[in-house]
């Protein structure tokens, strides 16, 4: 249940974000965990690596961004 409901979660916000085919994204994410599944778990371990990497990154772009909107957001009394 838990795996379906994260195929289905991911797949909504992809759908979302870039707009793509719901069902395409199902068989995409629904691949990709299967492939993870079978070849185990140093496979697991690398992609969440990546995964980690890629989140990382992301965190530090919206900080970014955040702190170089703060002197704009504190002129416009926010």
């Amino acid at each position: 249940m838990a795996v379906a409901a994260a195929i289905s979660g991911a797949a909504s916000a992809i759908n979302q974000y870039f707009g793509w085919n719901y069902y395409l994204n199902i068989i995409i994410i629904g691949c990709l965990v299967l492939g993870l599944t079978v070849f185990g778990a140093d496979v697991v371990r690398i992609a969440s690596t990546y995964m980690g990497i890629a989140i990382m990154i992301s965190v530090l772009i919206i900080f970014s961004v955040g702190i170089s909107q703060l002197p704009l957001s504190k002129e416009r009394g926010l």
